[in-house]
């Protein structure tokens, strides 16, 4: 039972890990990764400027290598910011 539970842990990081190149493959941009208060306030500044913003929970298997380390302990905290262009800012 314990290896299932394994298999079917490791198979939703994967399908995370699948969505973010997906994401990238739509023209999204990984910006930061940030907690409150700087979450809201850089997410307001990114619809400011022009950009549709996502916000997606952290997942330390989609950073590896990078900073992930410290904030496994409390990944639900963090969120990922990801901006797209707005289709009619492009022309502006």
């Amino acid at each position: 039972m314990a290896n299932v539970l394994s298999v079917l842990k490791e198979a939703s990081v994967m399908a995370k890990v699948t969505h973010r190149k997906e994401l990238e493959k739509e023209g999204w941009e990984m910006r930061s990764v940030l907690d409150e208060p700087r979450l809201s306030e850089a997410v307001e500044l990114y619809k400011e400027l022009g950009f549709e913003v996502k916000v997606l929970p952290f997942v330390p298997a989609e950073f590896p290598g990078e900073c992930a380390e410290c904030m496994k302990g409390a990944c639900d905290r963090y969120k990922v910011i990801y901006t797209c262009m707005k289709p009619d800012s492009e022309n502006s």
